[in-house]
């Protein structure tokens, strides 16, 4: 076999830390500088999960799976601080998620060099740099996903060893830890389960080991099941978290299919180029058999993009570009070891230039796309927040109006845990509507005697009919107006 560029191991984990502080420095940087999220779905989470911390449970009946809670509930619950404890926790898993990615890559194609290109293609793409600072789920199962390949490799190269050893029971809690945190894992695990069979058929088991395989492949596909069940009890619909939207007619639906790929040439023009080239060398690389597992995979989630553009479709939720980097991470080792070969096939100082000079203005450009998405807004109700954290004094409350998400931002950025409640009961069941405040219900007097009881000392509002209701109701209270939210100053003297 013709041999390629070549790092030497230690200079590699050099190269490999190198990558990583400069990741952590750019957290700190962004973090520093303000920045909390990029949609609502992170505050909502991290409320879920400070509820959570206040009142541990199995799971919480809804579309988040439970392991986020565990995970960042726990943090917040020993930190005390919501913004603070997901960041801490977001930062560990995304160095897991680049220590394993690296290890397991390299594993794969035996080469410290690949291993380092398909991290740099993953780092340094917007998409990454910006999900890998927020408390999403995505970087978590990340992480559980390449523990799992981290461990099935190391499994899979021991020919010496049994069927079963400590390797793949590692690889069974990764895939159950990671099915419990995000529903792409699911798709993950049933590929890499596929995987572990066909080795587990090779090595030629007994009737023993054949059993107790199953078993332990019966509780990632268990996790799953029991979720499914849950959906089913509490809601009457098994796969409540998916979206129905249907699709009018032909033409709207190449319009979905081709929602992924503009976005991948948008966003990865690098990794496009790579992907081509990968295709016109489809029988080389695919030669190479521990890479199949990677082909597997990115096959399959390209697959699932499909699906999962037709089936939100003009009501795809938060960010649709998130589940992309699902895709990107495990395509990148075939695209890097690709870009490899074409590094040493003709060593001219011209040509690498040129590939350089191009993968500087592919990020450039990558990064100029993803800044021009369309993002949620934000800043009003994290003002709000900001300015609660500022003001609340420890023995005072808040009642906050619960619309849209953006109480979610507010309870978040203001960290006023026990301190803030709101005017509507419950989420669950149905959408509520202006009419079930309590603003609205209460008449002035229960209302006084409420927020008086409550010790409540401001009062946050958003929907005009609200504000013009409490107004009425309380005609000398001041008003501080922030952007389209008011915030009343009621104390006592309401």
């Amino acid at each position: 076999m013709r041999k390629v560029l070549h790092v030497k191991w230690k200079s590699s984990i050099l190269v490999l830390f190198a990558l990583i502080f400069l990741q952590s420095v750019w957290h700190l940087g962004l973090w520093a500088k303000g920045f909390s999220a990029l949609s609502t779905d992170e505050y909502l989470r991290l409320y879920f999960s400070a509820s959570w911390a206040n009142h541990p449970r199995l799971f919480i009946p809804g579309e988040f799976l439970p392991a986020y809670f565990y995970l960042y509930g726990s943090a917040i619950g020993l930190g005390e601080n919501i913004l603070w404890a997901g960041r801490g926790v977001t930062l560990l898993l995304s160095l897991t998620f680049l220590l394993t990615y690296f290890a397991s890559v390299r594993r794969f194609f035996r080469s410290s060099t690949v291993a380092l290109f398909s991290l740099g293609l993953v780092m340094f793409s917007p998409l990454y740099m910006r999900i890998s600072t927020t408390p999403l789920s995505e970087i978590g199962a990340l992480a559980f996903m390449f523990l799992s390949i981290f461990f099935f490799v190391r499994w899979k190269q021991k020919e010496a060893s049994g069927v079963l050893d400590v390797n793949l029971g590692c690889v069974i809690l990764g895939l159950l830890a990671g099915n419990l945190l995000r529903y792409e894992s699911w798709v993950f695990s049933i590929v890499l389960l596929a995987f572990i069979w066909v080795e587990i058929l090779r090595k030629h088991p007994t009737f023993w080991e054949l059993l107790l395989g199953a078993l332990c492949s019966m509780l990632p596909i268990g996790a799953i099941a029991g979720w499914l069940m849950i959906g089913q009890v509490y809601f009457s619909n098994p796969t409540k978290f998916i979206p129905k939207t249907p699709v009018d007619s032909l033409d709207e639906m190449f319009r979905y299919l081709l929602l992924y790929p503009k976005l991948i040439l948008g966003l990865y023009p690098l990794l496009f180029g790579g992907i081509l080239l990968m295709l016109g060398r489809f029988r080389r690389v695919f030669r190479k058999n521990d890479s199949r597992i990677f082909w597997g995979l990115s096959s399959v989630f390209f697959v699932f993009l499909a699906y999962v553009s037709l089936r939100y479709g003009r009501h795809h939720v938060i960010l649709p570009e998130r589940t992309l980097l699902f895709f990107v991470v495990f395509v990148s080792p075939l695209v890097a070891s690709v870009l490899v070969e074409v590094w040493t096939f003709r060593k001219s100082r011209w040509k690498r230039g040129s590939l350089v000079l191009a993968s500087v203005l592919c990020v450039v450009w990558s990064h100029w796309v993803f800044a021009s998405l369309p993002k949620p807004p934000l800043p009003e109700a994290k003002r709000v927040g900001i300015f609660l954290k500022k003001t609340v004094k420890e023995h005072e409350n808040v009642l906050v109006e619960k619309v849209g998400w953006d109480w979610s931002v507010i309870y978040v950025e203001s960290n006023l845990m026990g301190q803030i409640f709101f005017d509507r009961r419950s989420l669950l069941g149905k959408r509520m509507t202006a009419d079930e405040s309590l603003i609205q219900l209460l008449s002035k007097k229960e209302l006084r005697e409420a927020l008086v009881e409550g010790n409540v000392s401001y009062v946050v509002l958003k929907t005009p009919k609200l504000k013009k209701v409490f107004h009425q109701k309380f005609p000398t209270i001041k008003e501080i107006k922030k952007a389209s939210f008011s915030i009343y100053e009621f104390g006592r003297r309401g």
